[in-house]
């Protein structure tokens, strides 16, 4: 699959395709043919998908010559927006049915049959990793970035507030956690008699400092960083014992 770490990991560059051919004079015998391969047109647009990216390839195909743009939204979890994304140039040619693209100054070579662009995308290390363009329009392209978009939104407290099954708060603190999912009503109920209350305000900060998943539900923590409660929950958290040990105060 494409790197997916907070950018598009098209580096490195592969040799440019050679044509070559080869005649022949006098009577020498006749060459066995070489079957033609008729190129195919490649579609305006072609998409690629998993459950943290989406990369979409618009592309104009006059005579064999490519050019257009890459556009790619990608869940980064690790940056301050949660989330990479922009758009390359992208110019190319296509013989036979194989296909060179280049990308943010390097190439990728593939090919493409019955509408499934399969593309070789250099890596940071040197390594080609293959991956499936389809063709997909601007609608399947919005429909497909749905789930990742969900991914980034989950890090606001607008989000939480919508989907939680219970809003947890310490006393007399602005820290706020939300548990949603099948498994939220009986961490609820734990971490209610641990000690936290049920709230129905959202934090002063839209500051979520993590989510993470635990006996079958998601939980966010959300503060306004300035007690530290946060990152004390968080760890209890990630180590499957939120619930168990009495709230900070």
């Amino acid at each position: 699959m494409i790197t997916q770490t907070g950018q598009v990991r098209w580096s490195g560059a592969l040799a440019a395709l050679a044509l070559t051919a080869c005649g022949g004079g006098g009577t020498a015998p006749a060459a066995t043919p070489t079957p033609t391969v008729t190129p195919q047109p490649i579609p305006g647009g072609l998409l690629f998908a998993s459950s943290t990216a989406v990369y979409y390839l618009q592309l104009l195909d006059k005579s064999g010559s490519l050019s257009g743009s890459l556009t790619y939204y990608i869940y980064a979890p690790s940056t301050s927006h949660h989330v990479d994304t922009g758009s390359y140039n992208v110019t190319g040619i296509t013989q036979g049915d194989t296909v060179q693209l280049q990308v943010n100054g390097t190439t990728s070579t593939g090919t493409y049959r019955n509408g499934a662009l399969d593309l070789g995308i250099p890596q940071s290390d040197g390594s080609i990793q293959p991956d499936t363009f389809t063709s997909a329009d601007t609608s399947q392209y919005n429909a497909a970035l749905g789930p990742v978009q969900e991914l980034v939104a989950q890090w606001t407290t607008d989000y939480w507030g919508r989907y939680a099954i219970c809003t947890l708060a310490v006393p007399q603190h602005d820290v706020r956690v939300f548990v949603k999912g099948s498994g939220a009503s009986g961490l609820c109920a734990n971490a209610r008699a641990a000690g936290y209350l049920d709230v129905s305000t959202l934090p002063s900060s839209d500051n979520v400092i993590c989510v993470e998943g635990e006996s079958g539900a998601d939980l966010a923590v959300a503060d306004d960083g300035s007690t530290g409660l946060a990152h004390e929950i968080c760890p209890e958290i990630a180590n499957g014992t939120f619930g168990t040990i009495r709230a900070p105060s």
